[in-house]
C-alpha cells in the first residue's frame, strides 16, 4: 500500500481510508456489505489524538530541508 501510494503521489493513510469497506460494497464472495465500518472513525480518532497531521507536516518540512525521505515511511507505518 505504501509503494502504491508513493507511485500515485497519494498519502498512504488516505489511500488506505479510501479502500476501507463501505456499506453497500460487494465482497469477493458476492455478499453485499451491509454494516457500518468502524475503521474510518477509528483512524480519524487516532490521527487526532496523535496530532498526525501536524507531525506529518513537520516531517515533510524536515525532509524538504534535509533531503531525507526515510522518516516519512516510518511515520506512515504508525497507522
Amino acid at each position: 500500500m505504501d509503494h502504491l501510494a508513493a507511485r500515485l503521489d497519494i498519502d498512504p493513510t488516505e489511500l488506505r481510508m479510501k479502500n476501507f469497506l463501505k456499506e453497500g460494497d460487494k465482497l469477493v464472495t458476492g455478499i453485499v456489505f451491509e454494516q457500518q465500518n468502524p475503521l474510518p472513525m477509528m483512524v480519524e480518532k487516532i490521527k487526532k489524538s496523535s496530532n498526525f497531521d501536524e507531525r506529518k507536516k513537520n516531517v515533510e518540512e524536515f525532509n524538504n530541508v534535509s533531503g531525507l525521505k526515510f522518516l516519512s515511511v516510518f511515520m506512515y507505518r504508525l497507522i
